[in-house]
């Protein structure tokens, strides 16, 4: 059977599984156990695996991870957790089970905090994950102190590793990672340092209705971790619960940005206005639906 022929099959497989871009994951799959790219599979795509890999040990492996792998994604584990790494805003992060996997419209709200003019900014990153928003922002911009506060240990296992994978050594010590639910570590961490507070806060929020996400595809509902998912009733909860302490936290001038799901915009909105934030601005993503919040003390 020919690379082609292999391919075709695997899609197949992953049609009948209900995969979206089953073609597309059967590729990258394939590509990776066989060590090729997209110009070399199409090169070789009319030769068989004994053709191209003449070590009989070498092709038995690429044959085990292709099958391993291809299983994996029919069971609807997702494309990411299966390869261990996404590509976000120019950087490759490593993803698994423990963290939501970074999705490009999250480029949206790391796009709109490099671009805030304040150079030398203390920032801070609720509900932090994978680590991919306030890594993204240190690695293209100029932050003096970070702080990546979540509530997983093994997300921040994660995060850590991105923190030494991605950033360069002098900007990796500007960035502390802690386990914290919201603001609980906060307090001590500006008096160790003697920091007044943070002039940019940034989150990503768990922003799904609970009855939503029992509704979601099989690889978020059942394969990410819905502690990133589920912001309660109607996906606001964890809104409620940053605005509330926020202020206390930011200095004079600060700035607070939300990511928010595509119809929160107008309510995000009310509820910062409500604690006294001004200039509030609701943020469109590439789709053209609300994405990020952003507001002034």
């Amino acid at each position: 059977m020919t690379f082609r022929e292999m391919l075709k099959q695997a899609e197949a497989r992953l049609t009948e599984a209900g995969v979206t871009d089953a073609g597309y994951d059967a590729r990258v799959l394939l590509e990776r156990a066989y060590h090729l790219d997209t110009a070399k599979y199409l090169a070789v795509s009319g030769e068989t695996p004994e053709e191209y890999v003449r070590d009989p040990a070498v092709r038995q492996a690429a044959a085990e991870t292709f099958a391993k792998d291809l299983r994996k994604r029919a069971e609807r584990i997702p494309l990411q957790q299966i390869l261990g790494e996404v590509e976000f805003y120019g950087h490759v992060f490593k993803v698994n089970a423990s963290v939501l996997c970074p999705r490009q419209d999250t480029e949206v709200l790391v796009e709109a905090v490099i671009q805030d003019p304040a150079p030398g900014s203390a920032l801070l990153d609720l509900c932090t994950g994978s680590g991919c928003i306030v890594i993204s922002i240190l690695a293209a911009r100029e932050i003096s102190h970070a702080l990546g506060i979540d509530i997983s240990e093994e997300a921040l296992k994660v995060a850590e590793f991105n923190r030494r994978q991605v950033l360069e050594p002098e900007k990796q010590d500007r960035l502390t990672l802690l386990r914290s639910d919201l603001y609980e570590a906060v307090p001590e961490y500006l008096r160790e340092r003697k920091l007044p507070g943070f002039d940019i806060l940034v989150s990503n929020p768990p922003y799904i209705p609970s009855r939503v996400v029992d509704t979601l595809e099989p690889e978020v509902r059942e394969h990410e971790p819905r502690l990133a998912l589920d912001g309660a009733e109607d996906g606001l909860l964890f809104y409620r619960r940053l605005l509330k302490d926020a202020r206390s936290f930011l200095n004079p001038g600060g700035r607070i940005y939300f990511e928010i799901g595509y119809d929160q915009g107008e309510a995000v909105r009310r509820m910062m206005e409500d604690k006294g934030f001004h200039d509030v601005e609701v943020i469109r993503d590439f789709g053209g639906n609300d994405r990020v919040v952003k507001g002034y003390v």
